[in-house]
């Protein structure tokens, strides 16, 4: 007798993948449903999004008198961290709910990497300005201010690591 219907005994007889949360096998994946998303994902999307949109932002400013600048991430080192949120990004909507040791591994590093970035422009803004020739740092240290693209990279960048743990390891 030949049946329409698969056997849901025979593994074979079907991927597991469907749009529908109720026809597919437990544990598969769906990129199109939400349900396949699961907290840490969430939090790492977020904290991605933010390192990529914080490039955008002014990153140090400097304010001597009746001059002022400002120097936004893509002048500086936002030209790094866009495509890093980039690839966070995607690698959670690629594979959303799977957290495998490469993955991961992934998204731990590039977060570390953006979060050094952006630690080293808070420690040290003056690196961010061109200090002409014959002034000393130290001169010009006082007039630099960091801005809110380098905070919201360190915040971006926590949450990737923290959203990476969680999706790891629950």
């Amino acid at each position: 007798m030949v049946s329409d219907e698969t056997d849901s005994a025979d593994p074979d007889a079907t991927d597991g993948l469907s749009e529908h949360p109720a026809e597919r096998q437990p544990g598969a994946i769906s990129r199109t449903d939400p349900d396949s998303y699961t907290l840490g994902d969430a939090i790492v999307l977020i904290g991605a999004v933010g390192i990529a949109f914080s490039a955008l932002l002014p990153w140090v400013s400097v304010e001597v008198l009746e001059f002022s600048t400002v120097a936004t991430g893509t002048d500086v080192a936002g030209v790094f961290t866009l495509p890093i949120g980039g690839l966070v990004v995607g690698s959670v909507l690629y594979s959303p709910g799977v957290w495998t040791r490469r993955k991961f591994s992934a998204v731990i590093v590039l977060s570390v990497v953006s979060g050094l970035v952006a630690l080293v422009y808070l420690l040290d803004p003056v690196t961010a300005v061109d200090v002409p020739q014959g002034v000393s740092e130290d001169t010009v240290s006082p007039f630099v201010n960091v801005e809110i693209g380098v905070y919201s990279t360190l915040l971006g960048s926590v949450g990737g690591v923290i959203g990476s743990a969680l999706g790891r390891y629950s």
